[in-house]
Formats: structure tokens, C-alpha cells, sequence
């Protein structure tokens, strides 16, 4: 039974969807390095092969010695008068420079653990971290035998460029997850759609042998996919870079010096591809769950989508350093990523014993990878629904069941929310803004002095304020020694309010309007690098983009359209409906989105001066147009506003086009939720022109250009949605 399964996956346009899907994984990976190079144009494949070679025969410390005198000669040359300034020749020192750092780090390692071990030592002794029995002191100490277990670790310096760009390419694990979840929609959901399943059940080994088949076969592909990616990727990075000795310790690798795994780096690649594969298995079986469940490509797709991208929202966002760091390292993201796992010495607090991320992580993912699959197993034994269709939404209200005539808005909101299974989505989404409001909910004391200096200073700049500002400064750093409100005020000063005051002092030498205005929560809706904005962004378009897609698709597929075609306003108008329905939730989720930050920015600081200049304001001092502040604030949300649209719309053009729901929603996901991801890891391609960039709209004021593509860009996709949409009428 497993064989069948697989042949069912093997067989057709999801063998043709891997072998797109490795080419697009193989072309992003040359992408990202070719990034490399515009950084330095000196750091080539070709010139990072030549060093090597050159070094072929050297053991550590005589590449050490090869790297400084190459270093010495360019230094020589730069500093010749005759020789003239020449950049090819200070980007070979930074390229060199950086293996030098390399080698010596590698030859010093010793060094260097002898150091962390006195270090984590020395901890023990400080107040904070000794009282014994406490997890900081049983921390330090394990840190420091750690440390001590790794002295005579053979480490050696050779090639690694190519080791860490292929195993941090991070494109690759968001492929394969698209294609488990087609995949499991293939054997699970297509089948339930099909009407396959109902009669698969009633045959003898209908139920558990039949789910069993399904998961085991969805894990071969699993340890497959992960193996071919990986694969790929050091294969690539074998011709172009090469891979070097594969037999030296795994702390030969940048990062990896403080990792405890006694392994070589032919281990890790094995280690990393279980891992990974495992990683891969968690997030197929929770999509195997919830197909099981809804037999519903919305729902399923939906709600493993939510999970996975609440996990990667915290990777990126919680630090390592945070109090909450578990929820950073104990995650699906930290999981698929792999090689954090292996990396680096660090400790997680279970119940005052110091554990470390790999053993944990481990433990978790063995115990999900084992749970998962029976909950699902016992699910599809005992359920007795065939269909897929909750029992909750029999008890919603349906306007099918009114007595009276209803009109066409309300059926296309009805199939929209309850058949389609958009007011579950619209449920999560409501609790993840409601949990992602900001919890603080006092002022910093720097926060609270700089509104106090900004509130005396209130009103058109003068230099009488400046010099106001600077004595205040002189005085407060004179104190700040032995005073904490001192040191407050000198640092809030010197950090914020001089930095404004000077930006002052130019708009008033220019003849502008200048202003001191409370900046504060300006600062933070405004901000272009707003992480917030971003995920608030991120989240928005992976949840329209589940919503709404199979909206069209789910009527091809029960032929409800060619029914609905023989009807008086069948073709345009239940088309024109289903859109407004749509265009409905969409502006309810752009609302939502960005309601927390908005309210959260009024409770704590408050909206003053608002027809003020925004050039007045040093987050936007870089904008390349000055508006009241209330103006561009309207534009900052009219903006968002008119991205929601055009991605509804464009959503909306795709999917009418398509008969399956799971391709529908998978192909929609790959287009607009896939960048959305790769944006807030600062993937570089995305990072101006996304619809991260679009919906959040900070950044779209500091390039005219960037903001003329911007909004040129939401006019084509809307038109062009509309266009499809058109088409699908036709169609009909």
C-alpha cells in the first residue's frame, strides 16, 4: 500500500513540480551569491578557489603566515603614493582580511576556550549568577565543562564559504514545504473531493491501514525531499567553492566553535538531513491532521499555515538574549533551519537544570513526530463523517433555510464564510492581532524624560532651546557617574534630543518651518524598519491569500458555475458579488492588521501636533516629501488600504481560473505568501519591491521611485485581476 501511494505522488505534475522546484531553488542560491559579490566585487568563486590552491599544502598556522604577508604586499601597494588609488585593491584586502580573521580564530581556538571557560568560571562568583542550586550558577557551570570537553579538538582552517551558504539557504525549506502540502492534499483531500475515500473505508483495510500508508509514504518523501535539496545545494556549492576537508571537526565552521557536538563536518551533513527531515514531518503531520479533520484544502491549508507562520514570526522576531528565548530555539522555524541546532553553546532553563537546544529540540521533535501521526490515525479510525463538513457549520445560520427572499450579497457571504471556511480563518486571525497588541504598558525612564524635555520644548525651534539642551547635557553628564536620573537625562539628550535639535537648526537654515514635536509614538508607527509593520503585513496577506482563493475553484469543482450560469444575473453579477464579499473581509483584515500598533501609539503617547511638517519628525528627516503629519499619516493607510485591494483582486483573478482548490491555494501561497516570508528575513530581492513592502509602506517615503513602482504596481495587479476575473465570466 505505501508503494501505491508513493506512485500516486511520483507520478505526474508533482514529479514535474520538483524538478521546477530545484531549479528555482538552484537559481535563488545564485542569486543570493551573486549578492556577495556587488557587497565585494573582489570576492569571486573564481578568486576564493585561487586562494585555496594557493594555500593547498599549508596546515593552519602556515596559512596564517600565507594570508598576513598576502595582507602586508596590497597595504604596501595602497600606501605607495606611485601606486594611486586602485579599489581592486582594497576590496582584495577586505576578501582577505576576512580569511585572515578566519585562520586565526581556527589557530587560536585554544585560545579562545580557555577564555569562554574562565569566563562561564567567573560567573559563579558574581552575586546574580552564585547562589547555588540556581539555574545561572548550574549554567555557568556546565558551560565551563563544556568548554573544558572540547580542548584537542583537532580544528583546521580550509574552505567553508560553500558548507554555510549551502546549509543556511533558507529557500530551499519553504519549497519543500509547499510541496508536502501538496502532496498530502493529493492523498487525503483530492480523494475526499473525489468522493475516493467514502468507498476506500468501507473495504477491509479501508481505515488505519489506509492512513498509515498515506503518513508513511508522506515520511519517505519527507527524508527524500530534504536529502535532494540538501544535496543539490552542496553539490552547487562543491563546483562553485568547494567543500574542503570534510573530515575536521564541525568546529572548524564559522559559528560552530562553541558548539559540544563531537562530530566531522560528513556527520553533520548527515545529522542536519535527519533533522531537517524530521522538521519536514512535524509540518506535514500537522497538515495530515487538519485534512483529516476538515478534508478541506481552505481549513487544512489555513490553519497549517497559521501555525507555521506564527512559528517563523517568533523565530525571527524573539532574540536569542530575550527572556522568552525558548520560543525562539524550541520552534518549527529553528527546526527546519537545522543548523542553529548545532551551532553554539547555549542552555535552555528546564526547570532550573541547564539543558542544551540540541538535546531538547530533539526530545520535542521525536515526541511530535510520533504524536502527530496517531492523533491523526486515531481521528481517521473513529470518524464517522465522510465529507469533511463540520458539524459546527450545520448550526450556523444559512440564508438557503429562510423563509423569505435573501439577497445575492448574502449567499456569496454565506459560501465565503461558513462553506468556505473563511470565519474560522477570520476567528485566528482576530486572536493573533488581539495577542499580538504590545504588552508594555509603562514608559522606559529614558522614554519618560525625553517626553519632558519634548514638552518644555514644545513649539517653533530657537536656538535659545538648542543651548538649552546642551547645558542641560553638560550638567546631567557631569553627574551621571553616581546619579541614575543623571545618566537618564545625559543619555536621552546626547542620544535623541540633540540629534533632533541640530536636525532642527538645518530645516530653520533652509528656510523651513522648524518645529520640536512629540516624536515619540510618531517614531514608532512611522519607523522603516518597523518589525512589527512587517509581520503585521506578512500576516495579512497570508491570510487573505487563504481566504479568499478557493472561493471560484469550489464551485468549478461541484459544477455549482454552470448552474449558475443558466440564471438570470448568474455570470456578472455573482461574480461582481463574490468580489465585494471578499473586498469586504479584506478591508475588515487591513483594519484589523494594523489596529494594534494604531491604538496601542494613542493609549501610550498619544497624537499631538498632527499638522505639523513630518520633515519636523528625525524618523522621516530622510523623506523625500514634507506633509502635515496628519496627511501623512492618511496616505500611509490609504496606501495599505489600496495594496489590500489590489492583492484581494488579483487573488481573486487567479483562482477563478482554476478548478482545484488545492491548487488554487498552494499556487496563490507560492506567489504572494512565499515572498512575504522570505521578506521579513531581509531576502534582499524582496526587500523594496514585496508586498511586505506595499502593505506596510514605511519604507515607500524614503524612494520616490520605489513608492511611483509601488502604487504602478498595485494599478497592474488590480487591473489585471479584474482582467481574469472578466475572462472567468466568460468562461462560465
Amino acid at each position: 500500500m505505501i508503494l501505491w501511494e508513493l506512485k500516486k505522488i511520483l507520478t505526474g505534475k508533482i514529479a514535474l513540480l520538483l524538478i521546477m522546484a530545484l531549479g528555482i531553488n538552484l537559481f535563488i542560491f545564485y542569486y543570493t551569491e551573486s549578492l556577495e559579490t556587488q557587497e565585494n566585487p573582489y570576492f569571486t568563486p573564481q578568486n576564493y578557489r585561487s586562494v585555496f590552491a594557493e594555500m593547498e599544502n599549508l596546515n593552519t598556522s602556515e596559512r596564517v603566515s600565507f594570508l598576513k604577508n598576502k595582507i602586508d604586499v596590497i597595504q604596501e601597494k595602497i600606501n605607495d603614493p606611485e601606486t594611486g588609488y586602485d579599489e581592486n585593491l582594497y576590496d582584495e584586502r577586505d576578501f582577505l582580511n576576512e580569511l585572515y580573521e578566519e585562520a586565526l580564530f581556527i589557530q587560536n581556538y585554544e585560545n579562545f576556550l580557555t577564555d569562554s571557560e574562565e569566563n562561564a568560571l567567573k560567573k559563579t562568583s558574581v552575586s546574580i549568577f552564585g547562589e547555588k542550586g540556581s539555574f545561572a550558577y548550574n549554567n555557568a557551570i556546565k558551560m565551563a565543562e563544556d568548554f573544558q570537553s572540547l580542548h584537542g579538538t583537532p580544528v583546521s582552517f580550509d574552505k567553508t564559504h560553500g558548507i554555510t551558504a549551502a546549509t543556511g539557504l533558507f529557500t530551499g525549506d519553504i519549497i519543500t514545504v509547499f510541496i508536502l502540502l501538496l502532496i498530502v492534499g493529493e492523498l487525503l483531500i483530492k480523494e475526499h473531493q473525489q468522493g475516493i475515500m467514502p468507498v476506500i473505508r468501507t473495504t477491509r483495510k479501508g481505515r488505519k491501514q489506509v492512513i498509515l500508508a498515506k503518513i508513511f509514504a508522506v515520511l519517505i518523501m519527507c527524508f527524500f525531499l530534504s536529502l535532494i535539496f540538501l544535496s543539490v545545494n552542496l553539490l552547487y556549492s562543491a563546483v562553485v567553492y568547494g567543500l574542503g576537508d570534510l573530515s575536521r571537526p564541525v568546529q572548524s565552521l564559522p559559528g560552530f566553535a562553541a558548539s559540544t557536538v563531537k562530530i566531522n563536518i560528513w556527520q553533520y551533513f548527515i545529522l542536519l538531513w535527519i533533522v531537517k527531515a524530521f522538521a519536514f514531518f512535524i509540518v506535514a503531520s500537522i497538515a495530515i491532521i487538519f485534512s483529516v479533520i476538515f478534508a478541506n484544502s481552505i481549513a487544512a491549508y489555513g490553519f497549517t499555515g497559521i501555525i507555521l507562520a506564527i512559528n517563523y514570526v517568533l523565530y525571527f522576531v524573539i532574540p536569542v538574549t530575550s527572556p522568552m528565548a525558548q520560543l525562539h530555539f524550541l520552534n518549527l522555524g529553528n527546526f527546519l533551519s537545522g543548523t542553529s541546532l548545532f551551532c553554539g553553546e547555549v542552555n535552555l532553563n528546564i526547570f532550573s537544570v541547564p539543558m542544551d537546544v540540541l538535546t531538547i529540540s530533539l526530545i520535542i521533535m521525536a515526541v511530535l513526530a510520533l504524536v502527530l501521526p496517531i492523533i491523526s490515525v486515531l481521528i481517521f479510525v473513529k470518524s464517522k463523517k465522510e465529507k469533511g463538513k463540520l458539524k459546527i457549520f450545520s448550526r450556523l445560520p444559512s440564508p438557503h433555510r429562510k423563509k423569505y427572499s435573501s439577497g445575492i450579497f448574502s449567499y456569496e457571504c454565506f459560501k465565503l464564510f461558513v462553506s468556505n471556511g473563511a470565519i474560522i480563518i477570520f476567528a485566528v486571525f482576530i486572536a493573533v492581532q488581539f495577542l499580538s497588541y504590545p504588552q508594555k504598558d509603562t514608559l522606559t525612564a529614558y522614554e519618560q524624560c525625553e517626553i519632558s524635555y519634548i514638552e518644555t520644548l514644545k513649539g517653533e525651534y530657537t536656538e535659545e532651546k538648542l543651548n538649552y539642551l546642551q547645558s542641560e547635557y553638560e550638567e546631567n553628564a557631569a553627574l551621571s557617574h553616581d546619579n541614575f536620573t543623571a545618566r537618564t537625562k545625559a543619555y536621552s539628550i546626547e542620544s535623541k534630543l540633540l540629534p533632533l535639535a541640530y536636525h532642527l537648526q538645518e530645516l530653520e537654515a533652509q528656510g523651513e518651518n522648524a518645529e520640536f514635536v512629540p516624536y515619540s509614538g510618531y517614531a514608532y508607527l512611522f519607523n522603516p524598519d518597523s518589525k512589527t509593520a512587517s509581520a503585521s503585513a506578512c500576516f495579512l496577506i497570508l491570510f487573505i491569500a487563504i481566504s479568499v482563493t478557493s472561493l471560484f475553484p469550489m464551485e468549478k469543482a461541484t459544477g455549482m458555475n454552470q448552474i449558475l450560469t443558466t440564471t438570470l444575473k448568474g455570470k456578472g453579477k455573482t461574480v461582481s458579488t463574490k468580489v465585494k464579499a471578499c473586498l469586504m473581509l479584506s478591508v475588515i483584515m487591513c483594519v484589523l492588521a494594523f489596529a494594534p500598533d494604531f491604538i496601542y501609539c494613542l493609549r501610550m503617547y498619544g497624537f499631538d501636533s498632527l499638522m505639523s511638517q513630518s520633515q519636523n519628525l528625525m524618523v522621516l528627516s530622510e523623506s523625500f516629501m514634507s506633509l502635515p503629519i496628519m496627511v501623512y499619516m492618511i496616505i500611509l493607510y490609504l496606501i495599505r488600504l489600496l495594496g489590500v485591494i489590489g492583492l484581494t483582486v488579483i487573488i481573486l483573478g487567479i483562482s477563478s481560473l482554476l478548478k482545484s482548490q488545492i491548487i488554487s491555494v498552494l499556487l496563490n501561497l507560492a506567489i504572494f505568501g512565499a515572498p512575504a516570508i522570505l521578506s521579513m528575513i531581509d531576502f534582499k530581492i524582496l526587500d523594496n519591491f514585496s508586498m511586505v513592502s506595499i502593505l506596510s509602506a514605511n519604507k515607500l517615503f524614503f524612494n520616490n521611485l520605489q513608492l511611483i513602482l509601488s502604487l504602478l504596481g498595485i494599478i497592474i495587479l488590480t487591473a489585471l485581476g479584474a482582467v481574469l476575473l472578466k475572462k472567468s465570466q466568460k468562461t462560465c
